[in-house]
């Protein structure tokens, strides 16, 4: 009897330590948040670290040091026929002599006579963007809580217009032509590229979204998680070209 009464000793206290083992797992794994509850006292869990941007705050000052932004480039060339035309300004007198100058025409192909004429190969470069120079503070609006910010943009233009005799092959010349002529010559294969590049609508469109981009990859990567880009206007506005350089 001693031996059977010890040995169901021993069971007895094997299965309360295998309860006491299931019950510190159960603690441990699935019942320690409601353990938690009542006595204060986690359990041991590893806890997701939350997510911090460190806050760096842009200023209309900071955006506008950026300057021009070159979103988009328009390259074409184009061919102008050019005449000498002599025109009487002031009809002459016993007491003075006639008044005339001469005017550099575009003339269509089909009217070359080919005396005094120019024929010209234009090439162009423009470079199409924004100027956030004219940035000022009302064109941005901040939610520092929300890390949330809108900026509105300066309508898309042309920055920047290559076209010099550089770019210049002259395919035919007759008669003479000095070089304040030839840049005269210039000025309609200036205004056909500007034609041109107002006429390609899918430019200015690209031009504002390379825009979009690049400022929201900028607002992004100084800690706004929400940025939005609007701008000046919401139609396309014309491309005129820079003034010409004297």
């Amino acid at each position: 009897m001693n031996i059977t009464t010890q040995a169901m000793k021993a069971l007895l206290v094997n299965v309360l330590l295998a309860l006491a083992t299931a019950a510190a797992v159960f603690i441990a794994i699935g019942g320690g948040w409601a353990v938690a509850k009542y006595t204060g006292i986690l359990p041991l869990k590893k806890t997701k670290k939350a997510l911090t941007i460190d806050n760096t705050p842009i200023t209309v000052e900071q955006v506008k040091t950026i300057g021009e932004l070159v979103t988009a480039s328009f390259y074409d060339e184009t061919v102008v026929i050019v005449k000498q035309k002599r025109e009487v300004l002031k009809k002459g007198s016993k007491k003075g002599k006639d008044t005339t100058i001469t005017r550099i025409v575009r003339i269509p192909e089909k009217e070359a006579t080919g005396q005094d004429e120019l024929v010209l190969v234009q090439n162009a470069h423009a470079r199409i963007g924004i100027d956030l120079a004219s940035l000022s503070k009302d064109d941005l609006r901040i939610n520092k809580s929300a890390k949330a910010i809108e900026i509105k943009l300066p309508d898309v233009k042309c920055l920047d217009f290559i076209m010099n005799p550089t770019d210049t092959d002259v395919f035919s010349e007759k008669g003479t032509w000095d070089l304040d002529q030839l840049k005269l010559a210039m000025a309609p294969a200036r205004q056909e590229i500007e034609y041109k590049m107002n006429k390609d609508t899918m430019l200015f469109k690209k031009a504002r979204k390379g825009a979009e981009d690049v400022i929201t990859q900028l607002l992004s990567s100084a800690g706004y998680e929400t940025v939005k880009v609007v701008f000046a206007s919401a139609k396309n506005a014309e491309l005129k070209l820079p003034p010409v350089e004297q």
